[in-house]
């Protein structure tokens, strides 16, 4: 596991309506709207363990989404913020190990992590999925008496 550090900021943008993403030699850029702001980024930083706002940093997120979408041009800036996103170098991790206690008792451990500067967009289908594992511990164990089918069916209610 290494950190990856990232910058974001969130603006005033009402117009904006759809995510856009494009990869340029500056960097990943991305514009994602919320519900009362919009999401503008970012910087993927291996090595860097600075969690200070860099103001280089906030120019070049402004100047490149800017370039892709120029009403941003004068935006104004909502917050801004960093983060240390802990990054696998071989990869996320999510699976199902059993590990034994030192009691002899063996436990089902449901690993998920190492998404780095992708868990936004990877969150949905990982927790879906880590759930899974999760309810496939508790069937095969015994300790549930729904069908899986049926427990996904009232977790929706």
């Amino acid at each position: 596991m290494v950190p990856i550090r990232g910058q974001v900021l969130r603006v005033h943008a009402p117009w904006v309506k759809h995510v856009i993403d494009f990869n340029t030699v500056q960097g990943f850029t991305y514009v994602i709207p919320n519900t009362d702001v919009v999401v503008i980024g970012g910087t993927i930083q291996d090595g860097n363990w600075s969690e200070q706002v860099d103001p280089v940093d906030r120019k070049s997120i402004l100047d490149r989404t800017a370039a892709l979408l120029p009403s941003l041009e004068n935006a104004r800036i909502v917050s801004e913020w960093t983060g240390l996103r802990p990054c696998r170098m071989n990869g996320v991790r999510l699976e199902k190990e059993d590990i034994r206690t030192k009691h002899g008792k063996t436990l089902p451990v449901v690993h998920n992590y190492g998404h780095a500067g992708a868990g936004l967009t990877l969150h949905w289908g990982c927790a879906r999925d880590a759930a899974s594992l999760v309810l496939e511990s508790l069937f095969s164990s015994g300790s549930c008496q729904l069908a899986p089918q049926e427990h996904f069916e009232k977790s929706r209610l």
